[in-house]
């Protein structure tokens, strides 16, 4: 059992399934008075979405601090390096290993970790459908280590021709929509979360279960039949995130998550008994 606080949710998501890659006019006015533009030569999409939600309504001159950063992300930054392949076979030349210093899995958590300052864990992770729940508990491990106290929780993908290519011919039906999600999460014991980790050889789910719901509702915000059916975690990080923000005294709320391996992954976050003191 992991305590903790949730200090804010934000969601940032480009609307067109259709677009690869970014749409500049869909971003926000303030992107480059947010993330800068020093050194972007050597960013992505992805890494400038996921500077921009942890640095957004900040201050980006504070102190370094032992903070916690962990990316969870089915592509990363593989746009950047698809990118760099492209153009080196439109231009007929050869890749050595100097063209790849940012463009690699965990270019974004190096960059939010050195922009942010902070030296806690920075973790990058793939565990397709059950990311968001690896991700919440990576974090949440951070604080139980006493390593940190504060964690920057991202959740995303961002969709190049080449990553939309992969994730259809692999994820069925399922919505590809750009975004990314951040969670600033503290320590603190007003939510209690638990975790689950299971498998099931015999599944046949449809790729990208995931299922959130609030106890004691008569209507639950989502079921396993009508859960968003997208691929990007970011969407039902948010959500779910928003929900627990708004969970009443001793009331609790679910996240499953179901792979299409038969894994699963499920965490019941509960908020405090006022009645407990």
């Amino acid at each position: 059992m992991f305590q903790f606080n949730l200090s804010s949710v934000a969601l940032l998501a480009m609307e067109d399934p259709d677009q690869p890659d970014v749409d500049p006019e869909k971003l926000p006015g303030d992107l480059w008075d947010v993330v800068g533009t020093g050194g972007d030569q050597f960013r992505d999409w992805f890494t400038r979405l996921c500077l921009y939600m942890v640095l957004s309504g900040g201050d980006p001159s504070r102190p370094r601090t032992h903070d916690t950063v962990v990316i969870g992300t089915e592509y990363g930054n593989t746009a950047a390096v698809a990118k760099l392949q492209r153009d080196a076979a439109e231009q007929g030349r050869r890749l050595s290993a100097q063209a790849f210093p940012q463009a690699h899995s965990s270019s974004a958590s190096a960059s939010v970790s050195l922009t942010l300052g902070a030296t806690g864990r920075s973790v990058t992770l793939n565990a397709g459908q059950l990311t968001p729940v690896l991700s919440l508990w990576q974090v949440l491990s951070a604080f139980a280590n006493g390593g940190s106290s504060t964690g920057h929780l991202l959740v995303g993908d961002v969709y190049s021709p080449e990553t939309l290519l992969d994730a259809r011919h692999d994820g069925g039906d399922l919505r590809c929509r750009s975004g990314v999600a951040h969670g600033v999460l503290t320590a603190g014991d007003e939510l209690t979360a638990r975790f689950e980790f299971t498998a099931d050889e015999e599944s046949t789910a449809r790729p990208g279960g995931y299922a959130w719901l609030r106890d004691g509702d008569e209507s639950p915000l989502g079921d396993a039949g009508d859960a968003p059916a997208e691929r990007n975690g970011a969407f039902v990080t948010a959500e779910f995130l928003r929900l627990v923000r708004g969970l009443r005294p001793a009331q609790s709320a679910v996240l499953r998550c179901l792979g299409t391996d038969g894994r699963r992954a499920a965490v019941t976050v509960s908020r405090k008994d006022e009645s407990d003191g």
